[in-house]
């Protein structure tokens, strides 16, 4: 089985630190979810950053309308919490878990069930959606 570290960024030793950034993040206790689904925050952008023709960085703050729009619309999410039944398919075997907890992720748009948790915008995953694992849910973008 391929080792888990090289497709997450949380090592071993910072997954009680991971669980306390998404609990933090989150603003509550996570979701306690059950079989082979994941939990995942949607990211949800506030403002863009661009580089004008000059190479100066400039930013654009998204209006509360837009960013309402955005929501369900978007593909990258911060895992909050994995089902117990997750990952124990025949597809897992040989390469076992795609995430973990605290790590940002892309999915297929639309894919999943999408729901409020708490006052905040999440989808439950099935285990075998997850695209991949990325450092900055901003580098994402469909455009």
């Amino acid at each position: 089985m391929k080792n888990l570290k090289q497709i997450s960024y949380i090592e071993e030793h910072e997954e009680e630190e991971a669980i306390r950034f998404v609990e933090e993040k989150l603003g509550c206790e996570r979701p306690r979810v059950c079989g082979p689904w994941l939990a995942v925050m949607l990211y949800t952008r506030h403002e863009e950053t661009y580089v004008t023709k000059e190479g100066e960085k400039s930013q654009i703050v998204v209006p509360g309308s837009v960013a309402d729009n955005d929501t369900f619309s978007s593909m990258t999410g911060l895992v909050l919490s994995i089902g117990h039944g997750a990952y124990k398919g025949e597809q897992f075997k040989e390469y076992g878990p795609t995430c973990k907890v605290g790590d940002w992720i892309t999915f297929p748009r639309h894919e999943g069930v999408r729901a409020w948790y708490k006052g905040r915008p999440i989808y439950y995953l099935y285990d075998d959606k997850i695209m991949q694992v990325v450092k900055d849910p901003a580098d994402v973008t469909r455009d």
